[in-house]
């Protein structure tokens, strides 16, 4: 009876294995998530600003000098990075974050699914203290406003970097130094953050919900 057995799961097993081959050779392999390299301000802004890489994985190349010039956060709450970001230990400097349309700023706007690994941000602004008041649930932080189910993993925040907000809020508004939420199922490790976070606001409703944080 047991060789029988054997002799049963054996051929169960075989049959599972040649299903598969012949499902890969008729219908190809599992699709691996499109890669692109960045090395410079320019290909970096151009990945940033295009929804077709909002499920790619980007590889960064070299240390990127923005020069001063402005990064718009990339994904949205209706369309989020989903993707996988990987700074290889390169440094992103010199960059002010800016996007007066959107609640979710940092450098990503919202992330979900997502990785974001390995990455030094030096000298990045994200400046709100000009922009009009907000009426909607707001979130701040230099690598990504709101991170939903995201991995994040040896990033360092330098003492360079700056979040100044001053303005009216009429619902909550979370500030942080890595992500102004970090939320559902989401894993850090490794994060150090020196921003510096200068905050003068006024709320009407819901300031029982609003936090700042160093991460």
């Amino acid at each position: 009876f047991s060789m029988i057995a054997i002799f049963i799961v054996l051929m169960f097993c075989g049959f599972i294995f040649i299903s598969s081959m012949f499902t890969e050779i008729i219908f190809g392999a599992p699709d691996s998530p499109p890669t692109i390299s960045v090395n410079s301000y320019e290909a970096l802004s151009s990945v940033l600003s295009n929804k077709k890489y909002l499920g790619y994985t980007i590889n960064l190349t070299s240390d990127i000098d923005c020069k001063g010039n402005s990064l718009t956060p990339f994904g949205t709450n209706q369309e989020p990075f989903t993707g996988t970001f990987n700074g290889n230990k390169h440094k992103i400097s010199n960059a002010k974050i800016e996007n007066t349309d959107s609640n979710t700023i940092g450098l990503f706007g919202c992330t979900r699914l997502a990785n974001i690994n390995n990455i030094i941000l030096d000298n990045i602004d994200i400046d709100m203290s000009s922009t009009q008041n907000s009426e909607n649930v707001t979130l701040y932080g230099l690598i990504a406003g709101k991170a939903e189910s995201t991995t994040l993993l040896n990033i360092e925040i330098k003492n360079t970097c700056d979040i100044v907000v001053a303005k009216d809020y009429k619902y909550v508004v979370c500030i942080g130094g890595v992500a102004g939420a970090i939320m559902h199922s989401s894993f850090a490790s490794n994060i150090s953050s020196h921003a510096n976070i200068s905050v003068t606001l006024t709320q009407t409703e819901k300031t029982e919900d609003s936090y700042i944080g160093g991460i």
